[in-house]
C-alpha cells in the first residue's frame, strides 16, 4: 500500500493547496516526491 505524499485539496474557487506528506524524513525531497510535487503542480 502506498501513501500520497502530495495530497492537494481546493480549499476555495481558484486555489489548490499542496501539502507535503513525509514527516518521518522531515519533507526532505527525493526523486519520488519531487515527481509527485510536479504532477500536482
Amino acid at each position: 500500500m502506498t501513501e500520497t505524499l502530495v495530497p492537494a485539496d481546493d480549499p476555495r474557487p481558484g486555489v489548490r493547496r499542496l501539502t507535503l506528506n513525509r514527516p518521518g524524513k522531515r519533507n526532505a525531497m527525493d526523486n519520488t516526491l519531487r515527481a509527485e510535487l510536479f504532477t500536482a503542480l
